[in-house]
């Protein structure tokens, strides 16, 4: 399907009742991957899961990337786009993340995502950038769309070892993106608004604890080796300001050196 977009959909349990869909569109389709544990047993199926626009796939396993892998082996169409259960599309874009595609030939496209009250989820620029490995530390997961084959070909799917429900519970996105460019995809950011979601700050959440130092670490290893590089450099120069203001993130900056 050469003008088709499917919308890979991760849940966990009861999150499958968060899912809110806009009204089908013929080039549109959705995957939902809904991991189901802990004894978890739901008897009304949700009205979504009817809709002929609608693949759902149970997983009785867990982990948020391996949701996205599972929901990525089974997409048809030619465009593909990452969401959470909690993530409202403006289904009235669709034909624009199209035509960016077609527009700038790119593999992969991160787009812009607004809060329920309208706001920038984040700053984003207004005009197309290339991204590298230093940018790509900026990309959220519900802002990827990418072209299903080009990553297919390449073998690229999401490192199982990280995200959440996985051996280190952050770092997937950067790690996907960062393995599309060492594949020779081109990467880029686009100034379209694409979806909502809440209004949620995790910027200063990165050494919180002594799991999400380790994280951090094994992220920068995953993609440079275990030497300090330049990217890690430019990471925690991005971070200074907050460092210097709060004690407790001081002592786990320390920390993850020492690890």
């Amino acid at each position: 399907m050469d003008n088709s977009i499917t919308f890979l959909i991760s849940t966990l349990n009861e999150g499958i009742d968060k899912i809110k869909l806009p009204p089908i569109k013929d080039n549109v389709q959705y995957i939902i991957v809904h991991q189901v544990v802990n004894g978890f047993q739901k008897r009304d199926i949700p009205l979504i899961l009817k809709r002929i626009d609608v693949k759902y796939v149970i997983d009785l396993g867990t982990g948020l990337t391996r949701s996205r892998n599972i929901a990525l082996s089974n997409v048809s169409t030619k465009y593909s786009y990452i969401l959470d259960d909690d993530v409202e599309i403006k289904i009235d874009t669709i034909d624009d993340i199209l035509k960016a595609f077609k527009e700038t030939k790119s593999d992969l496209i991160a787009f812009n995502v607004e809060t329920f009250e309208g706001k920038p989820f984040k700053k984003y620029s207004k005009v197309k950038v290339k991204i590298n490995k230093i940018l790509a530390a900026r990309v959220s997961s519900i802002e990827i769309a990418f072209v299903t084959k080009s990553l297919l070909n390449k073998g690229i799917k999401f490192d199982e070892d990280f995200g959440l429900g996985g051996k280190y519970p952050s770092g997937e996105e950067y790690i996907f993106i960062t393995d599309c460019l060492k594949a020779g995809l081109s990467v880029l950011s686009y100034p379209l608004t694409t979806v909502k979601h809440e209004a949620v700050s995790s910027g200063q959440d990165f050494f919180s604890n002594e799991l999400k130092i380790i994280a951090k670490k094994k992220m920068f290893e995953r993609i440079t080796g275990k030497k300090i590089s330049f990217i890690q450099i430019a990471f925690f120069m991005k971070k200074f300001k907050i460092l210097m203001v709060n004690k407790k993130l001081r002592y786990f900056f320390c920390e993850y050196f020492r690890l």
